[in-house]
């Protein structure tokens, strides 16, 4: 008899379905889909990355970058299985670190140079190319804020936020209202803006000003 999983109401014919039963699962990590044929599209799909022949080059995906993946995409079985295998991702979480602390440093780190911590971390988040740049820039800053959002966002419900990220007073909600606000404002100017990284100097100084 087909019923609902007791752990995650996933469709089961026992008390307890074949993946919370699974030895491989991580119970620290939640994966919210829409639906039970979603949940199986992001399970059939990852496992199917991670069993490409031995000829092609298997991913290396580590936990974290997965549960990270699975909250940035919002249920969407392929955006999960797109972020968990882009590479970019780390150097934009070492971006979004990279300009929290610029940030708490305020012009010293904002204004620090080509070779200070942030716009090192924004030169390897971009790349070197020179064609179509200004695209590449938009989409990094795009991404700094969808991270720095979502960081912000599971603070504020009391959870741990995203891997390697610096501590904010959860206690100070106005103060974290006001910088998920300049944040959401930078992201909302970013197709308009003809310069991007001016935009974001200006953004953090804000923030560093409170």
């Amino acid at each position: 008899m087909v019923r609902r999983c007791d752990r995650c109401n996933n469709f089961a014919e026992e008390e307890v379905c074949a993946l919370c039963q699974s030895p491989r699962r991580d119970g620290s990590l939640l994966c919210v889909v829409e639906t039970p044929a979603d949940l199986a599209t992001v399970e059939h799909s990852l496992r199917d990355a991670m069993a490409r022949p031995a000829e092609t080059p298997r991913p290396e995906v580590p936990a974290e970058r997965i549960a990270l993946a699975v909250r940035l995409c919002e249920g969407s079985a392929g955006l999960a299985v797109d972020l968990a295998l882009d590479p970019s991702l780390d150097a934009a979480l070492a971006l979004v670190r990279a300009a929290m602390e610029a940030a708490r440093e305020g012009p010293a780190g904002i204004f620090g140079g080509e070779r200070s911590p942030l716009w090192t971390a924004w030169s390897e988040a971009v790349g070197p190319q020179k064609t179509g740049r200004p695209a590449r820039e938009r989409a990094v800053a795009a991404r700094l804020c969808d991270l720095w959002l979502l960081h912000l966002r599971e603070l504020m419900r009391g959870r741990t936020g995203l891997p390697g990220l610096p501590a904010v007073d959860r206690d100070d909600t106005g103060s974290m209202l006001r910088r998920l606000d300049r944040i959401q404002a930078l992201m909302e100017s970013l197709d308009r803006n003809p310069n991007v990284r001016l935009a974001l100097e200006q953004t953090l100084l804000e923030l560093s000003s409170g």
